[in-house]
């Protein structure tokens, strides 16, 4: 599952996962995203660091109890620069990785890995 206000992003995932032996779901609205966590078995979760109306670290923290009970098995967040510092400490202290958005989008093996 992906959450990323960019639909240019979501549809480059969408495109180069069309063939993997998984449904792959892209959200640009965290409401839905948050809807679809708490009714559907998610295994991977790759969250947009910077959205307009939530980061990607707020949206992750608002989901604790549903995080805590979950099939996820990764969850990433993903920006499109390199973040600061205290930025990537926040996201690994919580037990997330964190990748640039180009690395995994140009990089299919990356994807791959994610969905098995």
């Amino acid at each position: 599952m992906f959450v990323d206000d960019d639909n240019i992003a979501n549809l480059l995932v969408e495109r180069t996962l069309k063939n993997s032996p998984c449904v792959v779901h892209t959200f640009t609205d965290t409401d839905q995203a948050r809807e679809f966590i708490s009714a559907n078995t998610v295994h991977a979760l790759v969250v947009d660091l910077r959205m307009p109306f939530i980061s990607g670290i707020d949206f992750l923290d608002g989901l604790k109890l549903h995080l805590r009970d979950s099939t996820i098995n990764h969850i990433i967040v993903q920006t499109g620069a390199e973040p600061e510092p205290a930025v990537r400490s926040s996201v690994e202290s919580r037990g997330f990785s964190l990748m640039l958005k180009e690395d995994m989008l140009s990089n299919q093996s990356i994807l791959n890995n994610l969905i098995l």
